[in-house]
């Protein structure tokens, strides 16, 4: 073939024969391929292989397919898939056409998750690509999985005495709670007034803790006594029996006996105020708030 000289082609342009019409004259087309880039360009001596050519179809070829599909080839197919769409639509175009937009709906919605879809794929991708990456660790797992299971199948006796011994174990917990709640109900309402009573001392227990530093000076008023190089101190010693009495043996077993000594002695002018006082043989009642007789102490 000869081409004009302005004629631009690849070299690996494709050639097509072909007639223009039914009794037109064979023509041959050059055009560039479109399964690849081009490459280069047609000169003087270049060849074309026969493998990437094609031909259009001949007159002989068209009537042949013709002839096909009028002798029954596709008509009469056609005919019956009309027919059988036919029968399936009548009555049921108000479902045929919610159908359709339903479906228009759908691919809408789809459409608009195109996004989600895309990223859910990436993401798929990516874990795939890390499962690929640890394939071997995946293929030492599935190789040590049989010899587990064999080893927990030859413990299944075991592990089933285990299973019941542990369902008879729960069985006698929740019989021990549930004979102990009724103790463990009454326990802590017994407690509760003891936390009750230790709340309720908290303020006062948290203050005591500045005295422990400056025993027997409270630390809140300990510079009035240390002052400088010099102290001030002012000490009044009481050591009555009913003192020493309330002071050292409340609570013990000698509780009440120094006072009731002292009572016998008859010093009771300037007594210290003690519980013993009240219901005792001398009866005195609250020594806050009876009265004063002129004959006391004699």
């Amino acid at each position: 073939m000869r081409l004009n000289g302005d004629v631009d082609l690849p070299a690996n342009a494709v050639a097509k024969i072909g007639t223009t019409s039914l009794l037109g004259s064979l023509h041959i087309e050059l055009a560039p391929p479109t399964d690849q880039p081009p490459i280069g360009r047609l000169h003087n001596g270049s060849l074309i292989p026969l493998s990437p050519g094609d031909a259009y179809p001949s007159t002989e070829q068209t009537l042949a397919a013709l002839s096909l599909v009028l002798n029954g080839g596709g008509l009469g197919q056609v005919h019956d898939i009309t027919e059988a769409l036919a029968t399936a639509l009548d009555g049921r175009e108000h479902d045929a056409r919610r159908l359709v937009e339903q479906l228009n709906a759908f691919v809408a919605h789809l459409n608009d998750q195109i996004g989600d879809i895309i990223a859910a794929t990436d993401s798929l991708n990516r874990l795939v690509g890390r499962f690929a990456a640890q394939q071997p660790v995946l293929d030492r797992a599935l190789a040590t999985v049989p010899d587990a299971l064999r080893v927990l199948n030859a413990e299944r006796q075991q592990l089933v005495t285990a299973s019941d011994q542990l369902a008879k174990f729960s069985a006698l917990t929740v019989d021990s709670v549930n004979r102990s709640k009724e103790n463990l109900v009454r326990e802590l309402r017994d407690i509760g007034p003891v936390l009750a009573a230790l709340a309720d001392a908290g303020p006062s227990l948290t203050r005591s803790l500045s005295l422990l530093a400056t025993f027997p000076f409270p630390n809140e008023t300990f510079e009035n006594f240390q002052r400088g190089d010099y102290a001030n101190l002012t000490a009044i010693f009481d050591l009555t029996l009913s003192r020493i009495d309330a002071a050292l043996f409340t609570g013990t077993r000698w509780e009440c006996d120094l006072t009731e000594l002292e009572l016998q002695w008859g010093r009771t002018i300037g007594q210290f105020p003690s519980p013993c006082l009240a219901g005792g043989p001398h009866n005195q009642g609250n020594p806050l708030v009876i009265p004063y007789r002129w004959d006391q102490g004699r």
